[in-house]
């Protein structure tokens, strides 16, 4: 399975990424891509709880465009379930849910027949509850913005051996 191969190799993904999930490993592995490619994941979050209402999603895609590059995206959405919302007393005051969702887009492409750069751009929002809590309240929402920038190099001197940092 696609998904398993990262974990399999200690997470240390950033120095192949050879398919669609590059765009969350290493989007400089898109440029080394041919075609297009597309990945989906479905995983119950910590089923040791038996809450079916935890759970976690991916969706990624890449694309090449010819003498232009590789672009990707990618969808995370992490459910973490309905939550009680109690007072100082411990009162029951109804209940609410928690969720994430990150929306990336990529794009890779070769420096040269060893050497590829990616760059990625990401939106996050994180949706813990309807209200702040604590003294200050706030929202108990939050949205930020990342960028990623990606090496990948690809040795000639010896087959199979290639470097990646994200």
């Amino acid at each position: 399975d696609d998904e398993q191969r990262p974990a399999g190799m200690g997470e240390a993904f950033v120095a192949i990424s050879d398919d669609a999930s590059a765009t969350w490993w290493n989007p400089a592995g898109q440029g080394f891509q041919h075609g297009r490619e597309f990945t989906m994941m479905y995983v119950r979050w910590l089923p040791q709880f038996n809450l079916s209402d935890l759970y976690y999603a991916y969706l990624s895609g890449v694309y090449e465009v010819p003498e232009w590059g590789t672009f990707g995206a990618n969808v995370i959405f992490l459910n973490m379930g309905e939550t009680q919302r109690t007072n100082d007393q411990a009162q029951v005051l109804g209940t609410f849910s928690s969720y994430e969702i990150a929306v990336t887009g990529t794009y890779g492409a070769l420096i040269n027949k060893h050497l590829s750069m990616g760059v990625g751009l990401k939106l996050a929002y994180s949706h813990l509850s309807d209200q702040g809590a604590g003294e200050e309240r706030g929202s108990g929402t939050a949205t930020a913005v990342a960028a990623d920038v990606g090496l990948l190099y690809k040795a000639p001197f010896l087959r199979g051996l290639s470097f990646g940092a994200n």
